[in-house]
């Protein structure tokens, strides 16, 4: 298949013969939703998502962060949290769960 077809086609082929028993493998073990998110798009053949800071508000001692990951070809999600990293979390979460991974 890699002869004929090249990496592209070799790479999603076993992609879609192997990515049900991946996500069978990995059903037991829990993950944060950036490394769930991550490997969505890597299973689809995206790119890794990109995470930007839309906003930050409120005090320095109770900052609330405003921020929004991409995928390719995906609408991006938007989440807050109190830190960025809260917020990209929840923002990783929202997008997984509307499309479904």
């Amino acid at each position: 298949l890699y002869q004929d077809g090249g990496l592209e086609l070799a790479r999603k082929v076993f992609l879609d013969l192997w990515s049900e028993e991946f996500d069978r493998a990995g059903q037991g073990r829990p993950r944060d939703p950036k490394t769930a998110l991550q490997e969505w798009a890597q299973s689809k053949g995206r790119p890794l998502p990109s995470y930007r800071v839309l906003d930050r508000t409120g005090p320095d001692h109770a900052p609330e962060f405003t921020v929004q990951v991409s995928v390719k070809d995906v609408d991006p999600a938007i989440a807050k949290g109190k830190s960025r990293q809260e917020a990209e979390k929840a923002a990783a979460k929202a997008l997984l769960e509307r499309v479904g991974g």
